[in-house]
């Protein structure tokens, strides 16, 4: 990716996905203060996702999808407050989930299936109101992530599986009566 990239202190959305690029995402689009929309998905990047996107504190958007990037998430992308959606699914990411993530309060869409992450999902990530995650390894090639849910998942799944089964229950009760019902006349 071009260097000059940084030089262009307005620039507010960068979409350059599905276009071919090679290489390292440069540290420099840190200092890209108005970017609010970083949209490399698609394309062959490699290397280590730079810290310094952490500086971009108008960013809403994050997609990074769909390359070769390796190394950690940087926990330094907790500090994006503003970002919405954060998109890091299909890459060679390792390590665990950085618990800072929790702390991105106005997320809706996190998703980082199809990695090689590894350890329990933070509580604090748990805990954000999320309208879509994906951390599983749903349709990978390569086996994907082993990221465990973490207790309160688990918690959680079994919560709407209490709730959920008398309602079910009820619905085939009434189906069947409904079935007699019909039978009979």
């Amino acid at each position: 990716m071009p260097e000059w990239l940084n030089n262009l202190e307005s620039l507010e959305i960068l979409h350059l996905d599905h276009n071919g690029l090679s290489g390292t995402i440069p540290s420099s689009l840190g200092d890209v203060e108005s970017l609010g929309v970083l949209d490399l998905d698609s394309n062959s990047l490699s290397g280590e996702i730079p810290s310094e996107l952490g500086n971009l504190e108008n960013l809403l958007e994050l997609d990074l999808n769909d390359n070769r990037l390796s190394g950690e998430i940087p926990s330094e992308l907790g500090n994006l407050e503003n970002l919405q959606h954060m998109h890091l699914e299909n890459n060679e990411l390792s390590g665990m989930i950085p618990e800072e993530l929790g702390g991105l309060e106005n997320l809706t869409e996190l998703f980082l299936e199809c990695n090689n992450l590894s350890g329990e999902v933070p509580e604090s990530v748990l805990g954000l109101d999320l309208d879509e995650v994906r951390l599983e390894p749903q349709g990978c090639d390569d086996g994907g992530c082993a990221i465990a849910p973490g207790p309160e998942r688990a918690k959680k799944a079994d919560l709407v599986a209490m709730l959920l089964l008398p309602l079910i229950i009820v619905q085939l009760m009434v189906a069947v009566r409904r079935r007699r019902g019909k039978e009979g006349t």
